[in-house]
């Protein structure tokens, strides 16, 4: 074969290979939010205030619109969206526009008598194939109808840098991303602003660019005159623009822009301060407060100043939290301060009048039976960390806390026990009644890996200069210790495959990923069995079988678990795995630190949930979780399984088209056996808008139209709508978008 061919053909298979990934990455995979449980806290950490007065939250996974009235807050919406947005900035007029920990552009409208709309969404995630890691917020401004977004990129291979999208936002409802760059960090910028007529940047390094042309690369005019400076919060203030930065002596400044001409600026030090991280600034009444992050001392605060001529200010009041604050609004006796743990009402003096919330933050950790969920938990106010168990039946939080680290044991599906690692070994086991038995006992010095099955409990660490693994006995008596083994690799984490089997996943002095499988005896000795060479060190198990959780992984058949052996070859398009779980019924879920991918039976990526602590719970069914809330979501479709999951018992398909749509749409669904049908549409606040159909259909393809009207035959509004189709089996929901 002719060089020439060969070349062609690398690069027909290196294509090949990328399309392929490309569509993994960005097949998402089809699901319906049915349920959701609240846990009774409310972080208000994406603050806007609305053109009415009201403010909105769009925080975790559920939204609120709330009011002020004196010293208590007013809930007036609640919206449960599915997401988690990192950053949220105002258009014109009703416009907000958020950004999701995906990379997600959301553009809202905000309608005083009907509440928050969603117009339209953007994807921009990277389409490179090999990105591992987007979505770090970096720069995120809208100005004159452009959007400049600007996030942290890691590649498979470790390479970074800044990903740069502009976006034209004048048409709401159809973003339009103008370009897309890959730039250094030290390129990126702080602040985006427009003051009539030139677009002005902030770049992170203190360099001001000026530009006629959002979408050309910009002008350097001007720089913070301090070498080695680093800018850490820039706001446009009226028509001035301030920001605060830091030197190489590590001394904070409030410095302020003025604009010249349109070729030329002035840059102005007002004030050194004793702040060492700002989150927002406001002018209120020519005085200007500066809500920062922690000062000097390691304590948060907020300082007001007087502005006594345009470059003399002087401090008039300075007030000192336990918590973070990250929004500051005018009120009519003072100030509203929003944070992620605390939101405070204070006084004009910034005395306070009123604590809004105090509440801890949640991300789902793990599933066990089905019903426990383990509850990720950070108290600010307290300094704590650890876990809580919240019961999914019940809806309460159970009387359980721990600060340590959770070690999973549910590598064993339908497994009924956790551990937690501190100064204390804790063992939880669950039963339908909650919490069966609780065990405990100090942490033996350099355990740093655990895990648990039955009556058995492994611990491993480094101990007198060997690794070494331990076995305990879990009863009546308390753990007791029974055996221990020096392994010959280090230990990345250890996990139980059966009852009594255990797999450690470890590497070697020279860098080798390897999985070693060691036997659990009667007497609670370890027998070694064998070990595999693998290309990393996460594993999930799930049925009987171990898949590796890592690019260019393995799976393992373990139905043998004395012959663990390699079955097949995968590519999965995560870095960094870290577990999952299996439904019961062949599809698995894999997940690392940015993605969670659905495979089936075959091991084929299915496509991703647009969520990195998604959990299965029941058969094609899985949880969504945020800080306040856990979403419960029914898969729609995956592969070709679908009639062994609950949603596909009646109907076999089921689609809407056009969507989004103007003026009308067409339900389209086939039924697998004669069965009454009910189609009904809902708004995005829960109200029924209309019932579409209601009648029993034979087997066979059917469909139905919705023109846009309610029940009266009234024209709704542009917005989000959820059709919900009952079946005797069946409950099916769908959003629909009627952009006029």
């Amino acid at each position: 074969m002719n060089k020439s061919i060969k070349t062609k053909l690398t690069k027909m298979t290196l294509l090949s290979i990328f399309l392929l990934l490309f569509q993994i990455l960005f097949a998402e995979i089809a699901y319906t939010p049915f349920d959701h449980v609240e846990f009774g806290n409310t972080p208000w950490d994406r603050v806007l205030e609305l053109s009415d007065g009201r403010y909105v939250a769009l925080s975790g996974k559920s939204s609120k619109i709330f009011t002020l009235n004196g010293a208590n807050i007013g809930i007036e919406q609640t919206i449960y969206n599915n997401e988690r947005y990192i950053s949220v900035r105002k258009g014109a007029e009703n416009t907000i526009y958020a950004i999701t920990l995906y990379s997600t552009l959301d553009v809202y409208e905000y309608d005083p008598s009907g509440g928050l709309n969603l117009l339209s969404s953007l994807n921009l995630r990277s389409p490179k194939a090999d990105v591992s890691q987007a979505s770090v917020n970096l720069c995120f401004e809208v100005a004159n109808g452009i959007i400049i977004y600007e996030s942290y990129e890691t590649a498979f291979n470790g390479n970074e840098w800044i990903s740069r999208n502009i976006v034209s936002v004048q048409n709401s409802s159809n973003p339009v991303l103008l370009d897309r760059t890959q730039i250094e960090y030290n390129q990126g910028y702080n602040g985006f602003f427009f003051i009539n007529g030139p677009y002005i940047y902030i770049g992170n390094n203190g360099t001001i660019y000026m530009s006629n042309n959002p979408s050309a690369y910009p002008d350097s005019v001007a720089a913070v005159s301090q070498e080695q400076i680093t800018i850490h919060f820039s706001a446009q203030i009226d028509n001035t623009i301030y920001f605060i930065y830091s030197n190489a002596n590590t001394e904070y400044f409030i410095a302020r822009l003025d604009l010249i001409d349109t070729t030329s600026i002035n840059v102005t030090t007002l004030q050194a301060t004793n702040i060492r991280q700002s989150f927002d600034m406001m002018l209120d009444n020519d005085e200007l407060i500066c809500v920062s992050g922690k000062n000097n001392a390691d304590v948060w605060q907020i300082e007001r100043y007087s502005r006594l001529s345009p470059n003399d200010w002087q401090q008039q009041d300075v007030a000192f939290f336990d918590n973070g604050l990250y929004k500051l609004f005018c009120t009519a006796d003072g100030y509203f301060a929003a944070g992620f743990y605390q939101s405070m009402i204070l006084k004009c003096s910034l005395n306070l009048v009123s604590i809004i919330n105090e509440s801890s933050s949640y991300l789902l950790y793990s599933v066990v039976m089905g019903r426990y969920l383990v509850l990720s938990e950070s108290r600010s106010s307290t300094g704590t960390a650890g876990f809580r168990i919240f019961d999914l039946q019940t809806e309460e939080l159970l009387d359980f806390y721990s600060t340590g680290f959770l070690k999973k044991n549910n590598i064993v599906h339908d497994a009924n026990k956790l551990v937690f690692i501190s100064q204390n070994i804790e063992v939880v086991e669950f039963d339908n009644n909650g919490i069966a038995n609780l065990w405990i006992m100090p942490s033996p010095i350099g355990i740093s890996q655990a895990t648990v099955a039955n009556d058995i409990l492994a611990l491993s660490g480094f101990i007198e200069g060997y690794w070494r693994i331990f076995i305990y006995s879990i009863g009546t008596s308390g753990m007791v210790l029974r055996s221990q083994s020096i392994v010959p690799h280090i230990c990345a984490n250890v996990g139980f495959y059966s009852p009594n089997h255990i797999q450690v996943n470890s590497y070697t002095t020279s860098g080798d990923n390897i999985i070693s499988f060691y036997r659990v005896e009667e007497d609670y000795s370890l027998t070694y069995i064998h070990e595999i060479r693998t290309n990393g060190i996460g594993s999930l198990v799930a049925g009987n079988k171990i898949i590796q959780t890592h690019n260019d992984g393995v799976v393992i058949d373990i139905s043998n678990p004395d012959q663990p052996s390699i079955i097949h070859e995968i590519c999965l398009p995560s870095y960094g795995g870290w577990g999952g779980n299996f439904d019961g019924l062949g599809y698995f879920m894999v997940k690392d630190l940015f993605h969670s991918f659905i495979l089936n039976s075959d091991f084929q990526v299915l496509g991703h949930l647009s969520g990195i602590n998604t959990w299965f719970y029941q058969a094609g069914k899985f949880l969504n979780p945020g800080p306040t809330c856990v979403i419960k979501s029914r898969i729609n479709a995956l592969g070709n399984h679908n009639a062994d999951l609950e949603t596909m018992t009646y109907v076999s398909k089921i689609s809407v088209y056009p969507n989004p749509f103007n003026p009308e749409t067409t339900i389209s669904f086939d039924l697998a056996v004669q069965s009454p049908v009910t189609i009904e549409v809902f708004n995005i606040k829960g109200q029924k808008v209309k019932t579409l159909v209601s009648n029993s259909y034979a087997p066979g393809h059917h469909s139905v139209v919705w023109n846009g009207s309610d029940a009266k035959g009234r024209t709704v509004s542009t917005g989000v709508y959820f059709y919900r189709m009952v079946t005797p089996t069946n409950t099916l929901n769908h959003k629909m978008l009627l952009m006029k």
